[in-house]
């Protein structure tokens, strides 16, 4: 399903992008949770 497929691929990219955020700047706790929730609401 080409649909299916889409959302995949763009899930895999947010979660990298989420991830190169984590790892390209020092973030405390309530940071990190709040990157990722804002992560969580993009999907």
């Amino acid at each position: 399903n080409h649909a299916r497929e889409e959302l995949r691929q763009q899930v895999a990219k947010l979660a990298v992008a989420g991830a190169s955020q984590i790892l390209t700047r020092e973030v405390d706790a309530s940071a990190h949770s709040k990157m990722l929730d804002d992560l969580a609401k993009e999907l």
